[in-house]
């Protein structure tokens, strides 16, 4: 989802990024509409696959002690819409906010941050660039590797990007997901995504 200092805009692979700001430069503020576009791509009801009982973890900061990422949610599928509401709100009050791409077990606490057992798959593989996002688009154009959908999550102080490869459908391999994801850092030059929480979660646009 969001900084609160910066501007975010989606693009998708077959389109040239767009400038979208999700509010003014001296004035940030989130974009409900985008954080919602962004839940449905991560969890496309079409490609469900018999997880319609699973979760999608939201993790927020707190303000109070340093931004420390230790508050989390978790929503059933069904809830994307208020997830995506509920999220805006928390992320104009002060918080900086994520969403976890792996999706969580429908028997997770629904009341804290999902435990590395929670996560039962990905729809999603992807990179994260936090610096040198020119230098990545470039080595993934020298590869013929497009994304299905990129996240800009800000540009404050430089550039930062999320790039998104749909897996075809729910890949519960996590082992396979955490293959996918190292390779792409290490090709792309991007940050580390495979830790100890299974799949962390990642901003929002």
């Amino acid at each position: 989802m969001s900084r609160r200092s910066d501007t975010a805009a989606l693009a998708y692979a077959e389109q040239p990024p767009p400038v979208i700001a999700a509010g003014d430069m001296d004035k940030p503020r989130p974009n409900a509409g985008m954080m919602l576009e962004h839940l449905r791509f991560l969890f496309p009801k079409d490609k469900l696959n018999g997880a319609a009982e699973g979760q999608v973890e939201i993790a927020w900061s707190d303000p109070g002690k340093g931004h420390a990422l230790t508050r989390g949610k978790l929503f059933g599928l069904h809830e994307i819409d208020e997830a995506a509401e509920w999220v805006a709100q928390v992320n104009a009050a002060g918080s900086n906010t994520y969403v976890g791409p792996g999706l969580r077990s429908p028997d997770a606490d629904p009341n804290k941050r999902a435990k590395t057992a929670d996560v039962i798959g990905s729809f999603v593989a992807w990179a994260d660039a936090d610096r040198d996002v020119e230098g990545v688009r470039a080595r993934a154009d020298e590869l013929h590797l497009k994304p299905t959908m990129a996240v800009y999550t800000g540009s404050i102080p430089e550039e930062r990007c999320q790039l998104y490869f749909e897996q075809g459908g729910l890949n519960t391999d996590l082992g396979n997901v955490r293959q996918q994801n190292e390779w792409l850092q290490h090709t792309l030059g991007t940050d580390a995504v495979a830790d100890g929480k299974g799949l962390v979660p990642k901003g929002f646009s």
